[in-house]
């Protein structure tokens, strides 16, 4: 059994110029109101009213997207991995920058603390693009997660032992984990996911089977999402062997008709086979 190819996510565009996953989904992200959206399940705007919108409907909003641009190869699953990830290596970034400016302002405002930190300040951005790509797209939507996670490790070097996992009031749970490694020990959590994790069924053992239903719901929905955009891909690859059948055909005919190769490639380039749909 082959291994899936991995497709990257800043070079899959479908025709030559056109937009990657990447672009579209941080377009989407920093849309106004998109991000806000994925973490509530609602709109600033309105408010958290009835009824919510769950994550499922945003990630087929995305592929919806994803496919007008001619990208069918990503699941949902795919995309939900995806933001989780843009998010953690945001505020991994995030988190080393303010740590630094607390640096810096620790050390005055003297002449020779201000070349210093001059310097500081190039080698400081150039790590904090190393950390997160795409941070000035996503700062100006993810600038208030950073806030969520530095009192999160406030209150547990604080002797606190109650970092959860947040719930959007879409019932959601973010699956991003607030420990990071960035070379500061008192930014990690102080205790593994695994751990909070079960720490939080044996205290809610009595909702435990709501939360199963709720995952399962999830669980059925990406499932089918996923279904869908198989379904679509093979429709593609259908339409393109038929494509190429019939450009075969048709050469043939022509050549059986007498007309020379040269005109047949006039008439019906064997490049036509080839089309990208």
């Amino acid at each position: 059994m082959t291994r899936k190819q991995q497709i990257l996510w800043d070079a899959d565009e479908s025709v030559a110029g056109g937009k990657t996953s990447i672009a579209i989904l941080l377009e989407w992200l920093s849309a106004p109101g998109n991000y806000f959206r994925w973490k509530h399940g609602y709109t600033q705007e309105d408010g958290p009213l009835e009824p919510l919108t769950p994550k499922i409907e945003l990630l087929r909003e995305i592929l919806g997207i994803l496919a007008s641009h001619g990208i069918t190869h990503r699941l949902a699953t795919d995309l939900r991995s995806k933001i989780n990830t843009l998010k953690r290596n945001y505020i991994q970034a995030a988190l080393f920058l303010r740590k630094h400016e607390a640096a810096k302002r620790s050390q005055g405002n003297s002449e020779r603390a201000v070349a210093v930190n001059d310097d500081a300040d190039a080698r400081a951005m150039a790590h904090v693009y190393t950390l997160c790509r795409y941070f000035d797209t996503l700062h100006p939507v993810m600038k208030d997660d950073v806030d969520d996670v530095a009192a999160a490790s406030v209150s547990s070097s604080d002797g606190s032992k109650k970092m959860r996992k947040k719930k959007t009031p879409s019932g959601d749970e973010n699956e991003d984990e607030y420990a990071f490694s960035d070379g500061d020990s008192s930014l990690e959590s102080s205790s593994s996911p695994v751990q909070k994790r079960h720490r939080e069924e044996g205290a809610n053992k009595g909702h435990l089977s709501l939360r199963e239903l709720k995952k399962r719901k999830y669980e059925l929905e990406v499932a089918n999402l996923e279904y869908d955009s198989e379904v679509k891909r093979l429709q593609v690859a259908r339409e393109r062997v038929k494509t190429v059948q019939e450009v075969v055909l048709g050469r043939k005919r022509l050549q059986d008709a007498g007309i020379s190769m040269h005109d047949i490639d006039v008439i019906l380039p064997a490049r036509f086979a080839d089309a990208e749909y």
